[in-house]
């Protein structure tokens, strides 16, 4: 999957409980903490990407929200995934 569509999605769903510069600073973060660098990023990369910025979110809004949250990001990468195989 392109970074570049995956992104902004996490970014997205952070933003309302850390704010747009914090959600954009925390994914790079991670990312380059997992090595996570070019244009694609695999599913390994993205599932332990979710899984470090869930960590992390637990931390400002516990964890019932937090896992909250990750949910609908994981559906909303999960919807782009579906609608970019035309199916």
């Amino acid at each position: 999957m392109l970074r570049s569509e995956v992104q902004p999605l996490i970014e997205e769903g952070l933003a309302p409980i850390l704010g747009p510069t914090m959600a954009r600073a925390a994914v790079e973060a991670h990312s380059s903490r997992l090595a996570i660098a070019g244009s694609e990023i695999d599913e390994a990369g993205l599932g332990e990407l979710l899984t470090r910025l869930e960590l992390g979110l637990k931390v400002f809004v516990g964890p019932d929200k937090s896992r909250s949250v990750m949910r609908e990001i994981r559906s909303r990468i999960d919807g782009r995934r579906t609608a970019g195989n035309g199916s």
